[in-house]
């Protein structure tokens, strides 16, 4: 009997695992973050001291009214639908804004320019979003500071309304927005990630799914990190500034 040749034997093919993409766009996603929260936080913070107490000034006034129903308005709605909102009216209606991406679409350099314009409404539509904890906080604390004594001592010994605002009543009111400072961070992550979504923003929100779906994990790992880092930084900061603003605080432990 015949024995059939076998033919030679073919080892299987070795499942070649997938390697995660490239990281040169990585390399810039902390800095793209930093800059949209940093802007992002500098307009609630700044935007909402100032409404916060222009309207604790005169609180049941036409201005204080019109902003406390604004910002409980912009307190319920949710960031995406704010981002879409602006896309629809600043860059489709109007067309003065992009609406999205980080350069223009016909040139391949990044310039600052382009960054700057295409950074407006993404960090607009983010810091509005953020704007009506601040603004409520301050107008609560400058507004209860007008009716303490050392306030109106100070407008008894004839000093002018503004400098019993700014140099009394607006550093005792800042107190309990000091505190919020800290508690905003995740909530400014969280906010940064929807508008990031929206607006085509390269940034932690871009990240996050190119390391999710490339099994990334290292780059997940890393993204955690810097949430985690950013929390810790934001209550510290707030800890920080606490102390240096209440001369009662101390850091003596």
């Amino acid at each position: 009997m015949g024995v059939a040749r076998l033919g030679p034997h073919r080892r299987p093919r070795r499942l070649r695992r997938h390697a995660p993409p490239r990281r040169r766009g990585h390399r810039r996603t902390p800095r793209l973050v930093l800059l949209l929260a940093a802007t992002a936080f500098a307009v609630a913070l700044l935007l909402g001291t100032l409404l916060g107490v222009l309207a604790g000034r005169r609180r049941g006034g036409l201005l204080d009214r019109a902003v406390s129903s604004a910002a409980y308005t912009l307190e319920a709605a949710p960031a995406f639908w704010l981002g879409l909102l602006a896309i629809w009216f600043f860059a489709l209606k109007l067309g003065a804004l992009p609406a999205g991406g980080l350069t223009d679409t016909a040139d391949d350099t990044v310039t600052a320019g382009q960054v700057a314009r295409h950074l407006v409404l993404p960090a607009l539509v983010l810091g509005l979003s953020q704007l009506p904890w601040f603004f409520l906080y301050v107008r609560q604390g400058v507004g209860d500071a007008l009716d303490e004594d050392p306030v109106r001592g100070a407008r008894a010994r004839g000093l002018r309304e503004r400098t019993v605002l700014t140099g009394h009543a607006l550093r005792s009111g800042m107190l309990p927005m000091l505190t919020l400072v800290g508690s905003r961070v995740p909530e400014l992550i969280t906010g940064a990630l929807l508008v990031e979504t929206v607006f085509s923003w390269p940034g932690i929100a871009a990240a996050t799914v190119t390391a999710a779906t490339s099994v990334d994990f290292p780059l997940l790992a890393a993204l955690t990190v810097l949430a985690t880092a950013a929390v810790l930084l934001g209550n510290l900061l707030s800890d920080l500034l606490y102390g240096l603003a209440d001369p009662r605080v101390g850091f003596d432990g």
